[in-house]
């Protein structure tokens, strides 16, 4: 099967193969995405011009975004749904629907784990890398950061970045960090 936005009756909706497989239109549509454990799907869409927010098995995301969404990223098993945003002039991230209060001046590709409790992302503010889980900065400054990395159980994440100026590699407790995850 193929998932595609089509322009129809003036709005475009979700059509799979040749027929409509989410019944409501928008304004636009794009960057639909399908999770591999659960085959749900997402999309970036405008249901009024000028006002995004993400739309998870036709239903809306009670958010509304006014620049732009960037992109979506699921958990591995599909419990998790991220979206990478830029609301009121900053970044930040939005996960199944609720917008985090952390915003910064970049947001990097976010780091979720498996079972999609933890939601790690590299973030940048006045030119300094921070790491934020959960919509909490954990580590930094740092000079740079690589994206980090959520081990399989969810409970530690590598660190990897440039602490005045030397290149470092850390691994976190998040229970120790975060206090009790998820």
């Amino acid at each position: 099967s193929i998932l595609a936005p089509v322009r129809q009756g003036g709005k475009w909706k979700l059509f799979k193969d040749d027929k409509p497989f989410w019944t409501t239109g928008y304004e636009q549509l794009w960057r639909v995405i399908v999770s591999e454990a659960t085959n749900g799907v997402a999309a970036i869409v405008a249901p009024t011009f000028g006002k995004w927010t993400v739309v998870q098995d036709d239903r809306v995301w009670p958010i509304s975004i006014d620049t732009m969404i960037r992109d979506l990223h699921y958990s591995s098993d599909g419990s998790c749904l991220a979206a990478v945003l830029k609301n009121k002039g900053a970044w930040t991230l939005a996960v199944n629907g609720r917008v985090w209060d952390l915003f910064a001046d970049k947001v990097f590709t976010p780091c979720i784990s498996r079972d999609g409790s933890v939601v790690a992302v590299v973030i940048e503010r006045a030119g300094s890398y921070f790491l934020a889980v959960n919509d909490r900065v954990v580590t930094g400054p740092h000079g740079f950061m690589a994206s980090p990395v959520i081990n399989p159980d969810a409970k530690k994440i590598l660190v990897k970045g440039i602490e005045k100026g030397i290149y470092k590699r850390r691994i976190l407790s998040l229970e120790s960090c975060l206090g009790e995850v998820g």
